[in-house]
């Protein structure tokens, strides 16, 4: 290994940490970050002017910049391109004196990103090792899970009745955690599931997915989820906001009880946050407050121009979405003169771009202080959402609960597991507004749900 050196040119690095971050990606396998130019995953560098993800063998093309984070190895260690050598970070504040707390403040800043991007790689299918350790979960809930009885599934069946019936007995356990306040801090994750009782298809279902949609068909896309691919809506915007006529929150779609027992957990003081990641914007509508939800991939309800960033009314984007004209494109676009039409885009998180600095922020307080993970609604097959449900067993070992109409999330690197009675891992297989509704009878809180829903619908 090289020796650490007083490096000169630490001086000139503006670091710039809010260019660093996790993009979104639709592999439920993908490792996050790798080099922009080689996909290697080993011997990581992240330029810390620009935010620019490289392996060690192609950082000297990138040699605009000087000063990299080490991704792999000592976190206190810098890399300096000019110098050839590694550095410590200690150097570096003592280097930058005259702004020695600004740089403490970015260095630290820049540690807590590392440590989600950390998370993410490190419970990626190839790097995680997962042992669960029984012993060290709260007596109070072993009791419970030792005490819950077994019970068969029958995976064929499609009525929500005769799942429940077979996971009733574990489900009432899950219901006495609550109702012994062992789960004070819940983070309930959401999927596009949630919304297909408003009239919103998902993505993934054959004949009604949004990806299946005839209004993309026509168009010739290199893949499906171009459609939702940063490159390709900067080189043909249409097919997005054709989709988008399925999409926008027009007004016409109603919140679902899926979204008022969101609503309600937050009422009673057991919601720690919402990671939706839908952008109908139904959960601002339910009343989920904004400092409990994290729009994980963005909303319609901010857009801007791709040029200057001027904001947009919805009802702008929507004037231009559901035009009658056939004439006219149904792309909203940018009335500023100097940018010549920019594309207007709404504050939604594409494939390829970069999640919300809300999520970053947040993610590892919550994931220290959440007991309680319920899942509803999702197919866990975008990245890096896909990878929350394996933080919690490492962390805390808390209970979890799969509300959705299959299975998803399982896996032997810390996701869902179902066949082990041992553990706390609980599952309502059907319909997920089904299975609210009968989650909420079981927890007596069946009459304030329908009062949240007959007072707003």
């Amino acid at each position: 290994m090289p020796k650490q050196t007083q490096c000169v040119h630490i001086e000139n690095c503006n670091i710039n940490y809010e260019s660093i971050d996790i993009q979104l990606y639709d592999n439920e396998n993908i490792t996050i970050p790798n080099c922009y130019k080689c996909s290697n995953q080993d011997n990581i560098l992240i330029c810390l002017e620009c935010g620019i993800v490289i392996c060690m063998e192609h950082c000297k093309l990138h040699s605009n910049h000087s000063i990299f984070k080490v991704f792999h190895g000592d976190d206190k260690t810098l890399w300096c391109n000019d110098c050839n050598e590694l550095i410590k970070e200690s150097t570096m504040i003592e280097k930058c004196k005259n702004n020695s707390d600004l740089i403490k403040k970015k260095i630290k800043d820049i540690e807590n990103l590392f440590k989600v991007m950390k998370l993410f790689i490190y419970y990626d299918q190839r790097n995680l090792k997962y042992n669960k350790d029984f012993d060290s979960i709260d007596d109070s809930i072993k009791d419970i899970i030792k005490n819950s009885s077994s019970s068969s599934s029958s995976s064929s069946s499609s009525s929500i009745k005769n799942e429940i019936e077979n996971e009733n007995e574990k489900i009432k356990e899950f219901i006495k955690l609550i109702k012994k306040d062992k789960c004070k801090n819940i983070i309930v994750l959401t999927g596009a599931g949630i919304s297909v009782a408003s009239g919103i298809p998902d993505f993934r279902s054959v004949e009604t997915g949004l990806y299946n949609n005839e209004n993309v068909s026509k168009f010739k896309l290199p893949f499906k989820e171009a459609v939702f691919d940063i490159d390709y809506f900067k080189f043909n915007p249409e097919p997005f906001y054709q989709l988008s006529k399925d999409l926008y929150p027009s007004g016409k779609f109603k919140c679902t009880p899926v979204h008022y027992f969101i609503k309600l957990l937050s009422d009673k003081g057991l919601l720690l946050r919402n990671y939706a990641q839908n952008a109908d914007t139904l959960e601002r509508i339910a009343g989920i407050p904004l400092d409990k939800l994290i729009e994980a991939h963005g909303s319609f309800a901010v857009s801007r121009c791709t040029n200057c960033a001027l904001e947009y009314s919805q009802e702008y984007i929507k004037d231009s979405i559901f035009n009658n004209d056939p004439s006219k494109s149904v792309v909203p676009r940018c009335k500023v003169i100097q940018c010549n039409n920019a594309v207007i885009k709404p504050d939604i998180v594409f494939f390829g771009e970069s999640l919300p600095p809300i999520f970053n922020q947040n993610i590892l307080d919550d994931i220290n202080k959440c007991d309680c993970l319920i899942v509803i609604g999702t197919s866990l097959k975008v990245q890096p959402i896909a990878s929350m449900v394996n933080f919690f067993p490492h962390f805390k070992n808390i209970p979890r609960l799969l509300i959705n109409n299959q299975i998803v999330g399982e896996n032997n690197f810390g996701g869902f597991n179902f066949s082990d009675n041992k553990n706390f891992d609980f599952k309502m297989i059907g319909d997920c507004q089904e299975s609210v509704l009968y989650l909420s009878k079981l927890l007596d809180w069946d009459s304030e749900l329908l009062n949240l829903i007959n007072s707003n619908n």
